[in-house]
């Protein structure tokens, strides 16, 4: 397709989440016509990858797209669609006790990587004198999702993988420590390194 003929990828969403208001997703015409939304022009032998979904598996709406029609000649578009399982899933999403009996054997992936669908369960104690908010960590730089608070002398059991990352924060917003899970089936992390200047 020769530049600027037609066959532009639009994203109506790529203002944060919502359709631009010149723009409709219904509106094939209107939206390639609008100027405030992200397009992509159509380029002999360009290859176009396009994410529908964050780090931690949501999806993510400002990925949502369209193809504009071509008024002269033929557009030729190959969509390979690559599915991957999300990492973990809704791991850490979920509060229960993990199944009865299940094998703990936590041996390492080839090259000495930790394997990370070795399901495990972690209680935090709260051994100080602050309610401590606790936030899991989504893989590969992804963003936090608060899972619970730990009131003072309390405990929080969240069902997790070995390997993932949980940051704990006092009311202030002070980062208290990181936690990376450990090997193992069920963990006991105490909560100590608060200090009373937190507390509410």
């Amino acid at each position: 397709v020769p530049k600027g003929t037609g066959g532009e990828y639009v994203f109506p969403k790529s203002a944060g989440g919502s359709t631009v208001a010149s723009c409709s997703s219904t509106d094939v015409g209107k939206c390639c016509a609008a100027t405030d939304t992200l397009k992509v022009p159509a380029r002999p032998r360009d290859a176009l990858l396009i994410l529908s979904r964050d780090t931690a598996g949501l999806k993510d709406d400002t990925a949502e797209h369209l193809v504009c029609p071509v008024p002269e000649g033929e557009s030729l578009v190959v969509e390979i669609p690559f599915i991957f399982e999300v990492w973990d899933g809704e791991v850490g999403l979920k509060n229960e006790q993990p199944d009865a009996g299940e094998d703990d054997d936590d041996d390492d992936d080839e090259g000495g990587a930790p394997s990370p669908k070795r399901q495990s369960s972690i209680v935090f104690e709260n051994r100080g004198h602050d309610k401590i908010t606790v936030k899991w960590v989504a893989p590969m730089g992804g963003a936090e999702t608060q899972m619970g608070t730990v009131d003072k002398r309390g405990r929080l059991l969240l069902n997790t993988y070995r390997g993932h990352t949980f940051r704990l924060y006092a009311p202030s917003g002070r980062l208290v420590e990181e936690v990376v899970v450990p090997k193992g089936k069920m963990i006991t992390h105490p909560i100590k390194s608060t200090s009373r200047g937190d507390e509410l």
